[in-house]
């Protein structure tokens, strides 16, 4: 009989991922993931089956491990909603599944190539793009993109159709996965796209693919909204995106929100030039709970 760890990861994304491939096989035997995500039910990855959090009561256990920007949110699912002992969440710090030196070159490299192919879109269609979130964060202090978990690039909501109509025309080595709005509000209609995730096409397993998501802007009297997960909606002033402002970086010009620094104050506060030790969910400013 093994005397290694059962461990189930929760969240196949990012960090979920970056979990599976730093763990040691020696001492862990993984047994599945954890993921809400109701379309990654039953997946498999590395070999390794996708479950709901709801099925945990029929399966057997020792430790379930949780990392990444919304460990909060997990623990609180597990404890609240799924009466997990305390003592069977393992918090694994992100600097322990941090990517070596070399795959994030080659990761650099990718995210550069899938940019270059997207500005060609951008230009040749007229379309208004804004590089925000952490990708801003990244360019402002100069850390590369490699160390985050995607790109994240906003677009007007008149303009999704052209750059969906030009993307989907194009022959790109990428999977593109459209999520869109699950209920109507008096910032957009239900059905309509609220974001587009690409991704290049390179194993997962051995290494994390570079990935760009799309948001959708909607402009709403003075304000632009964005849907943020299930929940929550990020709320931001029209003022920013009247315009831009440029970030030149490795010989590309990328387009930001005008008054940079203004826009990354009001989502990550005060101290948004200073690298956050373990960011959650609910550290983010400027966003409003529907």
């Amino acid at each position: 009989m093994s005397n290694r760890c059962r461990v189930l990861i929760f969240g196949l994304s990012y960090h979920g991922r970056a979990v599976y491939r730093c763990l040691d096989r020696n001492t862990y035997d993984i047994i599945g993931f954890l993921d809400n995500d109701i379309k990654k039910n039953k997946l498999t990855f590395g070999g390794v089956r996708v479950y709901q959090p709801e099925e945990i009561e029929f399966i057997d256990f020792d430790t379930i491990i949780v990392s990444g920007r919304y460990v909060d949110v997990m623990i609180r699912q597990l404890i609240n909603e799924l009466s997990i002992d305390e003592k069977k969440i393992l918090i694994m710090d992100r600097t322990k599944i941090a990517i070596n030196d070399d795959a994030l070159k080659i990761r650099e490299d990718m995210f550069f190539n899938m940019f270059i192919n997207f500005k060609k879109i951008f230009d040749n269609n007229n379309i208004k793009h804004w590089i925000g979130f952490s990708s801003l964060l990244a360019l402002k202090r100069k850390e590369g993109f490699s160390k985050f978990g995607d790109i994240d690039i906003g677009v007007m909501s008149e303009q999704i159709p052209i750059f969906m109509d030009e993307l989907m025309k194009s022959d790109f080595p990428y999977d593109i996965e459209i999520s869109r709005y699950s209920n109507s509000s008096k910032y957009w209609k239900s059905g309509d796209i609220s974001s587009i995730g690409i991704t290049d096409r390179i194993d997962p397993i051995t290494m994390e693919p570079a990935v760009f998501d799309v948001h959708v802007l909607n402009k709403y009297d003075k304000n632009i909204y964005i849907k943020f997960l299930d929940d929550k909606t990020f709320v931001l002033p029209f003022s920013y995106f009247d315009g831009n402002s440029v970030i030149r970086y490795k010989n590309l010009d990328f387009m930001t929100p005008k008054n940079v620094g203004g826009y990354l104050k009001l989502i990550y506060g005060d101290d948004w030039k200073i690298p956050a030790k373990n960011w959650q969910r609910d550290n983010y400013n400027s966003v409003e709970l529907e």
